[in-house]
């Protein structure tokens, strides 16, 4: 670090950047470093009548599938619809201002924010910063000026949240640290940006955690959307837009983040549009100006305060007893209804004219205006096409409040700030990356070292399978005759493909690293190319070591050329092959739109180079423009090369003789014999052919001879060149397709091939709206019924769920505990955050036990609850609260049955009956906060699925279908009824969640996070539908994180929670939550609840802040006297009820000793004890009733669905979901047919009449046949099983259906898509290559075909249940699957020829069977038909046989067993598939 400056005293300096606690850290930290920063332009942003529209295909099909595929492409490109997303219109927004961006779901918040960032280009008129286009912004990049906070969490998941914040801090401040202008103070303040951030967004606590994904347990949902926030705020860009930034947040940390952005927005004269869903009254008051949108339309743009005048002025009144955001989102959705509410409220008429009065006056002091506002336009302003013409008409009407100006010197405005702007701002803000290329690199490279360290599964799965394969390949083929040429050829060739196959892992792990690239290099963090440099350059050890590995142990092994130099090239040729087909497939997985297909072309191109390496077929027998596929090959030039240079050993220089090509003949008779040492000589002398041969070679005559050394009768014998050139060009070439394929091709697939998934709400067309989409079910009566439900619930009208019997149940929880184990210094640093220890791992000195150490080798636990008990009672609606990471999820998952990892103490039990976690799981519907769904299925048919399984089989079909349209309804969700599953929007697909979690009709219904992701409106009526359930007599409990005062005060009870998991209150609420408040402002030090102010925001506060107090009074505490991490708090009674806080009080405590701890605690215990709650008595008052008999079963109890019933409903989800993934099926299709067209071109006629080698090819092609379908179809199976693999473990964990009914469902539909996808392939090939026109063989071969791509996909099924990740799978399936499988297959060393050691392995490797199969049914010789001879090498002589003869001898079999290969394939098929089901059935990889 720069030394202080010499006004400042030593360490002065250092210590100026360590940020002070308190709310007060922020601001001082943005004065403090905004007085060092050079010149910043303030960015003015304006849409000059900028609009986007979109093409969609003109299709009457809901739901696309194969059948369709075809025909909508071909749509596609004729007959489109425009879609206005976002509507011609000209809007500016200034810098230094919040502006809040709201509208309901399908408004075009998202787009909007898209255009005004950069990110999308408008269809028309244009996006200006400070006047200019983002084409004419200088030294600017328009990106980079803007930033976008995206809807979803992007996140490297390996990193932790500190290092996440030191990355993005680095890219963005790098350049500008040594950018003239900048400092050593600056440069300190910018060191502590990170730092100062994780303080603002409450992420001290998990820094030092890794962020994780959907299968990395890393921080909470609420906290990894902070990291989002966070990491786009370290950017400093000038424009600030963000999407939907407090979902997963609650109100207090929302009202917080939003704060400290005003806070960013004010110092540094920022422009600020965030886009929210649910703004409470108290965020709300946080933003300057609002801007309206409704179908694309912005309806108003301006102050705040201007607002509600202008809407009064139009008649549009907020009822009293509304929320000013709730309202807003009524009339942007259904004007004509809010203004009959306006209307109704009896306040309108003196609305408008206290706005009539208001437009007549002035505007005076800040005060809003709206000159000329009432004069309403001849336009119907009950429809939102008229409000947004009226605004358009009106917009220059709407006074503006005096705009925040921001310091000219400090922050320039005007087109010349960013034309001519600083230094330093160029380099944060410069076209491209400011940071020299060298940086980047070591940036990304060092990121990317970590990511790999921290993924060891990977490594070492990889090295071991080397170890284990490259061991076989050795002794299977240890030390072979010199002349046995052809098998050293196979050898190098096994070993290169076995090299290839072990990066398959690259594909899934390229397409999770790709989603935050996308985001990374849009934001300016850095480049493509130093960002796939630096994963190709990481890479590199990997392959040394690998390869080295690998020919450490097969070349010494088998072999080959003893001496150092032979050894380091055939090492380098490995290294290079590993490289280049590491760099290919990234590049696949960079230019592939989807996984799936990524997996399928992959593979089919790995085939084809490997078809046409040299070996498999020759270069002379190579049909046409074919011959180019040679040249193309890595394969062919490597094999090349690593045969050159083991020939070119002086071991191969003796001189033999062979014949002349073409031949010549002579007189003298010879017969081609061994010598003493085995090698082949013609003896000219007369001595007979051997018996087994019909005539060695025309009467009387012998093939002339010439003279040739060993090395060029190998080579030419595989019609490779000779010489040396090639050697050394094979290394050249595999080095160039390194780089091409790894770093050029996959910078520009980067770059310009982006598959981002656009995250937002789809709009949906009203009947006969122009230029609208067809919604998908979206008609006017899906619409009323929809209406129709709504109403009926708010008049109480009986429905058919009411009509479902149930049995009213209540969930007791006593003194419950939920521990994990970390390691010791994170529990260190977890404890010193969250406020304690768990006990039970302490000796009484207060150190960790040493057998506890030993036992978890140094794991200690970390206590994440600390004695939890509540009661969930009939009727009654639990509200589950806290900051995030409180521990709100942890205690649903515990309370649901579905943690699998850690320690859960404690009492659980429903009724009475204390129950297990597998039994609670299927009791209780558990809304989870992931949405996780089958992607094909429809909306409506998602929801039939679960009503199917889940109620008992006395319900009829009718009254099923029936109450699954009446929860569309409840949802809103009858208009998107058709729409798949994969098209919905995150709050669209909450409302799925919740959809099918009610249509098992629960007595207990569970929801973590219901109304995360909906809007103010989706909100309310989720709630509302929530609190129907619980009047029916169910037990409701929530985790909630920004209640409105509305959804709040609908709870019963409420059981609060402070971060380190401990309760701080349960009970219940009260009229307008009074019982609740009256107890908190009991508390000394507590803040009475403000007028007007919601009670969740207000208590949220008081936790923060009391939590906050005690971690620095233990942190005094501690620096004074060395006291422990944890102070003790005074008792209650003994802080006298002052005014102000005293150190170290903990309202846990403060709860805990409190009579209503006392009395819930007994309460609890007594229900888990087996009393149950007489009516809906409120918690607190209860009455008890004698114990429960009936046990906690199913929600509606009756008999469960029985196997069959489950099996049809699961195989036709199944059917469905294949059907319709056309990215799945049509890529297979495609690939299938160019495989089977290429290879049958490859092999085009041959002629199997003449020699050994003719019928060597067809078997060849025979072994392709059988083995590339089945490929394919694993290779694209395991990634679409790993998708799907969450979804399952949610719906076994319910009991919904079995693994054995789910792996077997897809295995008959895979089966019935194979057959009619083989039927196209196996016709194809069979007849290019000119196998026996006749029906009967024909379909013999097809059924062999098709049960050996059976038995792949039985596979396939097998390690996605095994293995943890996609990317596991694929490493040990590439070294165990396909290497063994074709090493085995009777291809490379026939079975004859294989050891008794390994011959087992062959005898149950389908692959190596089929072919056996397929060659004895191709190659018999009818009865009557003559004998068919060929020229072949038998014995060590030269001569004529029988074709089938020399077939049989070489698969080591005879033509009347060719259909034992039928049943073996079957029985090892249906071995791994009983396989698969148990470690579907015991293996769970989802850790909890």
């Amino acid at each position: 670090m720069a030394a202080a400056p010499p006004s400042a005293a030593p360490g002065a300096s250092d210590a100026l950047w360590e940020l002070n606690d308190g709310k007060d850290a922020l601001p001082e930290y943005l004065r403090r470093s905004g007085e060092l920063l050079p010149p910043l332009p303030a960015v003015e942003v304006t849409l000059d009548q900028a609009a986007l529209k979109i093409m969609i295909p003109k299709t009457d099909a809901q739901v696309t599938n194969l059948g369709t595929f075809f025909c909508d492409v071909a749509r596609h490109w004729r007959a489109k619809d425009e879609l206005n997303v976002v509507h011609p219109t000209t809007v500016t927004f200034k810098p230094g201002r919040m502006c809040l961006v709201l509208g309901a779901p399908g408004a075009g918040k998202s787009s909007l924010l898209r255009l005004i960032s950069g990110r999308k280009n408008p269809t028309s008129g244009t996006v200006r910063y400070n006047g200019l286009k983002p084409s004419k912004l200088g030294p600017l990049s328009a990106t980079r000026v803007a930033s976008l906070i995206q809807q979803t969490d992007e996140h490297v998941a390996l990193l932790t949240v500190k290092e996440t914040f030191e990355f993005a801090a680095a890219c963005s401040d790098d350049a500008a640290m040594h950018a003239e202008g900048s400092s050593d103070e600056l440069r300190k303040a910018l060191a502590a940006k990170p730092a100062m951030m994780s303080r603002l967004l409450g992420l001290d606590e998990c820094e030092n955690t890794v962020v994780g994904s959907d299968m990395v347990r890393g921080v909470s949902g609420g906290q990894k959307r902070r990291v989002t926030v966070g990491e786009m705020l370290l950017t400093d860009a000038r424009v600030l837009c963000g999407d939907e930034i407090t979902n997963g947040l609650d109100a207090a940390v929302a009202a917080d983040v939003v704060a400290g952005i005003r806070e960013f927005t004010r110092a540094r004269a920022l422009t600020s549009i965030i886009a929210l869903q649910q703004p409470t009254p108290e965020l709300l008051q946080l933003f300057d100006d609002i801007c309206l949108m409704s179908d694309g339309h912005i309806i108003f743009k301006g102050p705040l305060a201007s607002l509600e005048p202008y809407l009064n002025a139009r008649g549009f009144i907020c009822p009293p007893a509304s929320d000013l955001a709730d309202w807003l989102i009524e009339v942007v959705t259904d004007p004509a209804l809010a203004r009959e509410h306006g209307e109704a409220s009896g306040a309108a008429a003196a609305a408008i004219k206290a706005a009539a009065d208001a437009a007549k006056a002035p505007a005076s002091g800040g005060s809003p205006a709206l000159e000329g506002a009432v004069s309403v336009a001849d336009v119907d302003i009950t429809t939102v096409s008229g409000l947004a013409a009226e605004w358009r008409r009106q917009a220059s009407a709407v006074a503006q409040l005096d705009a925040f100006i921001p310091d000219a010197k400090r922050f320039p405005s005007g087109s010349d700030a960013i034309l001519h702007a600083s230094p330093f701002a160029c380099a944060k803000f410069g076209v491209g990356v400011g940071s020299s290329f060298l940086s980047q690199l070591s940036r990304t490279m060092s990121r990317q070292a970590k990511l790999t360290l921290r993924n060891p599964v990977l490594i070492q799965a990889r090295f071991f399978a080397t170890v284990l394969n490259t061991v076989v390949f050795g002794t299977l083929f240890y030390q072979p005759d010199e002349e046995n040429f052809a098998l050293r050829f196979g050898i190098a060739l096994f070993i290169l493909i076995y090299l290839s196959f072990s990066n398959f892992s690259e594909l899934p792990v390229t397409f999770q690293a790709r989603r935050t690239a996308y985001k990374q290099t849009l934001s300016g963090f850095y480049t493509e190319l130093p960002f796939i440099t630096s994963v190709w350059v990481v890479h590199l050890p990997i392959a040394i070591i690998n390869s080295t590995i690998a020919s450490s142990i097969i070349y010494w092994l088998v072999g080959f050329a003893p001496n150092a130099p032979s050894f380091l090239f055939f090492v380098l040729g490995t290294i290079l092959t590993e490289l280049t087909m590491a760099s290919w497939f990234r590049m696949m997985s960079l230019f592939a739109p989807t996984e799936e297909l990524a997996n399928t072309l992959s593979g089919s191109s790995t085939g084809i180079f490997l078809l046409f390496s040299g070996f498999l077929l020759t270069r002379e027998k190579m049909p046409g423009a074919a011959i180019a596929l040679y040249y193309i090959s890595p394969f062919a030039w490597i094999t090349r090369a690593l045969m050159l240079n083991e020939f070119g050993n002086d071991r191969y220089q003796d001189i033999i003789q062979r014949p002349y090509d073409p031949p010549r003949y002579v007189d003298p008779p010879m017969v081609p014999q061994r010598d003493g040492s085995g090698n082949i000589v013609m003896n000219f002398s007369a001595v007979p052919p051997s018996p087994v041969l019909v005539e060695a070679f025309p009467p009387n005559t012998v093939p002339q001879l010439e003279n040739v050394t060993q090395r060029v009768a190998y080579l030419e014998a595989f019609e490779f060149p000779t010489d040396d050139v090639w050697r050394w060009s094979g290394i050249g070439v595999l080095a160039i397709y390194s780089v091409l394929f790894g770093i050029v091709l996959s910078t520009v697939a980067l770059r310009f091939c982006r598959h981002n998934k656009e995250v937002g709400t789809r709009r949906t067309r009203k009947e006969g709206a122009a230029g609208a989409t067809r919604s998908p079910g979206g008609t006017a009566a899906a619409a009323a019924a929809t209406t129709a439900t709504t109403a009926a619930i708010a008049a109480g009208t009986p429905s058919v769920s009411s009509s479902f019997p149930f049995e009213r149940s209540s969930l007791a929880f006593h003194d419950l505990r939920y521990t994990v184990f970390v390691k010791e210094d994170i529990k260190s640093q977890a404890d010193e955050l969250a406020g304690g220890t768990d006990k039970g791992m302490l000796a009484p000195d207060g150190s960790y036990k040493p057998e506890e150490l030993e036992r978890q080798g140094k794991m200690v636990g970390l206590a994440l609850l600390r004695n939890i008990h509540g009661v969930a009672a009939p009727g009654r609606m639990v509200a589950l609260m806290g900051a995030s990471g409180a521990g709100k999820t942890t205690l649903m998952d515990c309370l649901c049955g579905r943690k699998n990892q850690g320690n859960v103490e404690g009492q659980i039990s429903i009724n009475g009956r204390t129950t297990e976690p597998a039994e609670l799981a299927k009791s209780i519907a558990y809304v989870e906060q992931t949405d996780l769904h089958f992607p094909e299925a429809t909306v409506r048919e998602a929801l039939l699925f679960s009503a199917a399984l889940r109620l008992p089989a006395s319900i009829t079909t009718e009254q099923r279908e029936a109450f699954v349209d009446e929860n569309l309804g409840l949802l809103e969700l009858t208009t998107l009824r058709d729409r798949p599953v994969k098209t919905l929007a995150p709050g669209e697909m909450k409302r799925l969640t919740i959809g099918v979690e009610l249509c098992a009709n629960p007595a207990i219904l569970a929801l973590d996070e219901p109304t995360t992701g909906l809007d103010a409106k989706s909100a309310a009526v989720v709630m509302k539908v929530v609190r129907n359930i619980a009047s029916t007599g169910r037990s409701v409990l929530a985790t909630i994180h920004q209640p409105s005062s509305s959804i709040f005060l609908s709870f019963d009870d409420l059981l609060l929670l402070e971060r380190g998991g401990r309760q701080v209150y349960f009970g219940e609420l009260g009229h307008m939550a009074s019982s609740f408040v009256e107890f908190l402002e009991g508390v000394p030090g507590v803040r009475k609840l403000p007028p007007r102010t919601n009670p969740a925001t207000w208590m949220l506060e008081e936790v923060a802040r009391f939590q906050a107090a005690q971690l620095k009074d233990a942190d005094a505490a501690s620096a004074a006297d060395g006291a422990k991490d944890e102070a003790k708090s005074p008792a209650v009674a003994e802080s006298g009820g002052g005014s102000s806080a005293k150190p170290s009080l903990s309202l846990a405590r403060v709860y805990a000793a409190s009579p209503l701890s006392t009395s819930n605690a007994e309460m609890a215990r007594a229900l888990a004890s087996g009393d149950t709650f007489e009516g809906v008595n409120p918690i607190g008052r209860a009455t008890f009733a004698s114990k429960a008999v009936a046990p906690a079963g199913s929600a509606m109890g009756g008999r469960p669905v029985g196997f069959c019933a489950r099996s049809a409903a699961v195989w036709g989800r199944v059917m469905a979901d294949y059907w319709r993934n056309n990215a799945y099926n049509a890529s297979r299709l495609i690939v299938l047919i160019v495989l089977g067209t290429v290879f049958g071109l490859a092999y085009l006629n041959l002629d199997t009449t003449k020699d050994e080698a003719g019928v060597r090819s067809v078997i060849s092609a025979l072994y392709s046949s059988a083995g590339f379908g089945g490929t394919i179809s694993f290779s694209s199976l395991l990634p679409a099983l790993g998708k799907r693999r969450a979804a399952f473990y949610r719906e076994k964990s319910v009991g919904m259906y079995t693994p054995a009914i789910y792996y077997l469902a897809i295995t008959v539909t895979e089966l019935i898509f194979l057959s009619v996808l083989l039927l196209i392939f196996t016709p194809i090939l069979y007849f290019l290559v000119g196998l026996r026109a006749d029906a009967e063989v024909f379909f013999e071969s097809y059924l062999v075909v098709l049960l050996v791509a059976t038995w792949f996909i039985c596979n396939a099924q097998l390690f996605a249940a095994l293995m943890p990740s996609i990317a596991v799978a694929q490493i040990v399936s590439g070294a165990v699957l396909l290497t063994q499988t074709n090493l085995f297959s009777g291809i490379f060393l026939p079975p004859a020829d294989i050891p008794p050691i390994y011959s087992w392995i062959y005898s149950i490797n389908p692959t190596g069977l089929a072919t056996r199969g397929l060659a004895l049914i191709q190659f018999h010789t009818p009865e009557g038909s003559e004998p068919v001879v060929i020229d072949a090498f038998v014995d060590g002589q030269f001569g004529t046989v029988d074709r089938q003869s020399w077939v049989e001898q070489f698969v080591d079999s005879k033509w009347e067993n060719r259909f034992d290969v039928v049943w073996q394939i079957a029985v090892i098929a249906l071995t791994v598939e009983t396989l698969a089901i148990l470690a579907l059935t015991f293996i769970n990889h989802s850790k909890r």
